[in-house]
């Protein structure tokens, strides 16, 4: 049986006749939380990953951070909530959250929009087997529709809507293996 996943180990790291897709996520990022998992976990009790809720659980606690760290005032030792709360419109373009699970962006209403979604099969033996990655609108974000696209699905092109501004000057930024573009959006 095939099923889409919240998050698997496997889903950002290289293997035979499967390459790391490229974009949507990396492999640093996943590296990342491989890192800092095993500072936080016992040696005697590893964390098991398969299922994907640490991972989720990470990259929840990462976009909460990243967040607070974008509303604190510079020299202010924190943000007021209602200043943490209008970030989550905010977490997109080169702004987004590389979490372990793949890139997080959020629509203007906090849910994720065209996340990486890994496709899980269960073995006879009850594992779990990562099969491949898929995304809801079919393929990854192309490089240059970060702005075109989200300002047709959420009604904010020109004229409707006053972040209409904020998108004509965004600069969305994608990874392509070890290199960093930019384009403008």
């Amino acid at each position: 049986m095939r099923y889409a996943a919240l998050a698997h180990p496997d889903a950002w790291k290289p293997a035979p006749g499967r390459p790391v897709p490229r974009t949507g996520g990396s492999e640093q990022a996943y590296a990342d939380f491989v890192a800092d998992i095993a500072k936080a976990a016992p040696k005697d009790a590893p964390v098991a990953l398969a299922d994907g809720q640490a991972i989720i659980a990470y990259d929840a606690m990462a976009t909460a951070v990243h967040a607070i760290r974008q509303a604190t005032p510079e020299g202010a030792p924190y943000p007021s909530k209602e200043d943490v709360g209008t970030q989550w419109p905010q977490v997109k373009g080169s702004l987004r959250v590389e979490g372990a699970s793949g890139w997080i962006c959020l629509d203007n209403y906090g849910n994720p929009y065209n996340k990486a979604v890994p496709i899980v099969e269960l073995t006879q033996s009850g594992t779990q087997r990562f099969v491949q990655m898929a995304w809801p609108e079919g393929r990854p974000r192309r490089r240059r529709a970060c702005r075109r696209r989200r300002a047709e699905r959420y009604g904010t092109h020109l004229g409707q809507g006053s972040s209409s501004r904020a998108y004509s000057s965004r600069r969305c930024r994608h990874r392509s293996g070890d290199q960093s573009r930019q384009s403008v959006g």
